[in-house]
This record gives C-alpha cells, sequence and structure tokens, in this order.
C-alpha cells in the first residue's frame, strides 16, 4: 500500500492504528520476514522508532490488525509501522492487548482474574525489546528505553491501580482516575438498562446495576417497609418509605457525576420523562446506609423506646435521619419521642429549607429537631454535643475526610453512648486506620474502602463500585449491643 504525500501517509497511519477496534483474540501474529522478526537489527529499530514517535504507546489500537498482511512497499510508512509493530515489538503488544482486555473486563462487569493481571502487569514493567548484537546496537538500545520506558512505567501503574481497585487493602496507590472512569461508565452506559431492571424487578430481587442481573434478596429489614403509593408532588421525588426531596437538590448538584447510582440515575429518568418505579435501593455505597438507618428505626419503635439519631454532616436537609425518623414513626406510638441532632456547619443556610422539609415529611411535633452549625474540630467537642447521659441508636458520620481528625481517640467513649455507627470514609488510609482503631469497642457488621470494586460481597450480595467508602459498626458494650445485622 503506497501513498503519497507523505503528510497523507502519515494521517493515514494514524488513522490506522487509532480507530477503535478491539479483537476477540489478542494473540499477535509476527510478519514472516526474517529481519521483523525477535531479536530485531538495530537499524531497523531505530527507523522504526522515528515513525513510532507522537503515537499513544499505551493505546489499546496501537498495532492493531496484525493478523493482516499488507503489501510490501519499504517507502510506506503504513507498511513500516506494520511490520516493526507486529514483529520487533510483538511481544510488547501482545502484553499491551492483554492488559487492556483485564481493564476492560473490570469496567464491563467489576470481574478480572486478580492474579494473570498481576502477572502481566509485572511482566510489561520487565519487559524488554530483543535485539541482535551489530553496528548500532546500543544506540537503538538506549532509543527504546527513552521511548518505551515512560509508556511501560503507565502501563504498570495504571494495572496496580486496577489490582487495588479489585482487592481495596492498597493505600500505596490512589485509584481515583481509573476508579472514577469505570463509576461513570455505569453511569453513561447503564442508566436505561438499570431503569429496566428496576421495573422488572419490583423489589423481588436486589438490582446489582454495575452487574446487570438482579439475583439476591434485599436484606431482611427492607421487608417491613413496602413502598408507598401514590405519586409524588410537582417539584418532589417520593422514595419508598414516602420521603419527598425537592428535585434540584441531587439533580442539580454540580458533582451528580459522583453521586451514588440510586441518587444520580432517577435524575435521569425524571429528565427522559419517564415514571420512576417504586423500588427499594439498588445495590451501590449507600445501600449499607440505608438497611443502617431503617434498622435502628425499627428496633427502637418495635421496643417502644425513644429514637434518637445524629448525623453529622447532615447538609440542609438531614436527609439520612429524615428517612430513619420516618421509618421510626411508622411503627411507635405516637407519644414515643424521637429526636434528631443535625450536624452542618456549611450547607444548612438559615434552617428555612429544613423547615419545609421536616413539615412535609413528619406530622407536626412528631420529631425533635436540633441544628448544630459550628464546626466539630476535636473529639471532646462531639463529646460535649452528644452528652453524657443519653444513648443514642445511631451516630451517621459523613464529613469529607475530617473523620480523621474527629474520630480517633473517641471510638471507646462513643461504644459506652452509641448502639450503631456508620461512617463514610474518604481515602484508603483513613478508611483502614479507623477500621484497626475501632476493632476493640466495636464490632464491624460490614464495609468497603473508598473506591473499590468489593461491595458487600462478603455479605453474598455482590460487587459494585464505590466512591467513598464505608463502616458499619454495631457497639462491643454489654448494655447497648445488639444483633450486628440487618432485622
Amino acid at each position: 500500500m503506497a501513498c503519497a504525500p507523505a503528510e497523507k501517509c502519515r494521517n493515514a497511519a494514524m488513522f490506522h492504528f487509532f480507530r477503535i477496534l478491539m479483537r476477540a483474540s489478542f494473540a499477535v501474529a509476527v510478519t514472516d520476514l526474517p529481519e521483523f522478526r525477535e531479536p530485531c537489527k538495530p537499524r531497523v529499530v531505530l527507523k522504526a522508532l522515528q515513525h513510532l514517535r507522537g503515537f499513544d504507546l499505551t493505546s489499546a489500537t496501537l498495532c492493531d490488525d496484525c493478523d493482516q498482511t499488507l503489501p510490501r512497499n519499504d517507502s510506506d510508512v503504513l507498511v513500516a509501522l506494520h511490520d516493526i509493530c507486529c514483529g520487533c515489538f510483538s511481544g510488547y503488544t501482545a502484553l499491551l492487548a492483554n492488559l487492556h482486555a483485564h481493564m476492560l473486563s473490570l469496567k464491563a462487569d467489576l470481574q478480572t482474574d486478580y492474579h494473570k493481571l498481576l502477572n502481566v502487569t509485572e511482566t510489561i514493567w520487565n519487559h524488554r525489546v530483543k535485539l541482535r548484537r551489530g553496528p548500532g546496537y546500543g544506540k537503538a538500545r538506549r532509543a527504546l528505553h527513552e521511548l518505551f520506558g515512560g509508556a511501560q512505567t503507565r502501563l504498570w501503574h495504571t494495572g496496580h491501580i486496577a489490582l487495588s481497585i479489585i482487592d481495596g487493602s492498597a493505600t500505596a496507590y490512589s485509584p481515583s482516575t481509573v476508579a472514577l472512569d469505570i463509576y461513570l461508565h455505569f453511569k453513561r452506559a447503564e442508566t436505561e438498562p438499570a431503569y429496566d431492571l428496576l421495573v422488572q424487578s419490583q423489589n423481588l430481587c436486589l438490582p446489582n446495576v454495575f452487574q446487570s442481573k438482579c439475583e439476591q434478596k434485599h436484606l431482611p429489614i427492607f421487608e417491613n417497609f413496602p413502598a408507598v403509593a401514590g405519586p409524588g408532588q410537582e417539584g418532589f421525588m417520593l422514595d419508598f418509605l414516602g420521603v419527598s426531596m425537592p428535585i434540584h437538590v441531587d439533580c442539580e448538584h454540580s458533582s451528580l457525576h459522583l453521586f451514588a447510582p440510586g441518587r444520580s440515575m432517577p435524575c435521569e429518568y425524571l429528565k427522559s420523562g419517564k415514571t420512576l418505579p417504586r423500588t427499594w435501593p439498588m445495590l451501590d455505597e449507600e445501600y449499607l446506609e440505608w438497611a443502617d438507618s431503617l434498622t435502628v428505626a425499627f428496633r427502637a419503635a418495635k421496643a417502644a423506646r425513644p429514637f434518637r439519631m445524629a448525623e453529622l454532616g447532615s447538609g440542609a436537609f438531614g436527609i439520612w435521619a429524615m428517612r430513619a425518623a420516618k421509618a421510626f414513626a411508622k411503627f411507635a406510638a405516637p407519644d414515643v419521642p424521637c429526636m434528631l441532632l443535625l450536624v452542618e456547619p456549611f450547607a444548612m443556610g438559615d434552617g428555612s429549607e429544613l423547615q419545609t422539609h421536616v413539615a412535609m415529611n413528619l406530622p407536626p411535633g412528631r420529631c425533635e429537631f436540633a441544628v448544630h452549625t459550628d464546626l466539630l474540630e476535636t473529639g471532646a467537642q462531639l463529646k460535649t454535643l452528644l452528652g453524657n447521659t443519653e444513648t443514642w441508636d445511631l451516630v451517621d458520620i459523613d464529613i469529607e475526610g475530617a473523620e480523621m481528625t474527629l474520630l480517633p481517640d473517641m471510638f471507646s467513649w462513643l461504644s459506652m453512648r452509641v448502639r450503631r455507627l456508620h461512617i463514610s470514609t474518604h481515602s484508603r488510609e483513613i478508611h483502614w486506620t479507623l477500621l484497626e482503631l475501632m476493632q476493640r469497642s466495636w464490632h464491624v457488621a460490614a464495609h468497603y474502602p473508598t473506591q473499590t470494586a468489593i461491595g458487600l460481597r462478603d455479605l453474598g450480595l455482590g460487587e459494585f463500585m464505590t466512591m467513598d467508602g464505608h463502616i458499619s459498626a454495631v457497639t462491643r458494650s454489654p448494655l447497648l449491643a445488639g444483633p450486628p445485622g440487618w432485622s
């Protein structure tokens, strides 16, 4: 295949190597021409490297179509690149395709073979193009290292980030870029299928939109809360408990793409004019928080004891406190007290949104809401706020990384006053540090670190992608401890 002028030929080559084609087989065939087989002649490598500069050496489509035989024409850039990619660099391109196959699997269904991914990642790092001894050997070796060294480092780093997403234990790598790419893949590709899954399931099973299946049962606590009937008010979204939230709260947020699918996908349904199915939560990072909120409210109501919950980082609406209050009010006698403490130093404003929210969702005076808008910076401040005498059913903490400042010395004290903790964590280091610190005084019922694909597999519910980490824990204090599960 010949082409002219040179610029036209160059463009044709770029188009060829960057078109997005993922082959079913990732085996790389080596051209039959002897000089292009490994080990390669230094002069051939040096000539090829001139053409490869400017190409993305980590792209999945680099050196595509090695199973094709091109007409011979040594002046054709396309032929030269094809030969060198599929000959001298065939080992590298095979490893590249292998890594991208693992990444595609991880992106598509959150699963890939951990040990095979580890092996290809380390092999990429150690891979060297084989050269024949002869004139130009040293120069070719240096040129290869200069061109491929950076690409191999980036691929090695990408592989290890993917490994950290799979196992969740690594803290040495920041998985944010790869995790966000995987997370947004589902937001873009799975909204419509997720809607169909929710409509079909109708609470008969737990929808896992990350794996496009609905095979597991919901946790037992949800059986106590059949979905309410009837439409929501205009401008509001109504959840299965009957809690109304203004549509703009979630659907006009600047960080909507980072929200759990259970919060962001309904916004897409509304934009498309579809009617939201009234279902229990889908399996995402907020599912555990739903289960904790409903469990503590249900148990307090059934025991006919006053219900007390604190939400640190409540936002203007105290959404988790409101959900728990609604659940408590469903089963508790009207004269059994309900007290909610909301801590929000940034978003509460003048409190008018909260007042409207409470009036819309609870009978007048049913629950007492206390609001604290000063910034909590020490454990001593938290002790003062929670007090030394009252027992709290749940303390829910989502304070955007400040949990590491507030909590490390508090777990023993909290275990004597709080039945259940739910903590959102905002880095791997914070997550694993807090988890270790709370082991003596708390039974960790379930957890998953930040930016992982672990999900609730330990509970048999399945994997899902997270941005924040979550910890659900029950006190070990014999005076307060209850069952660690959700029923």
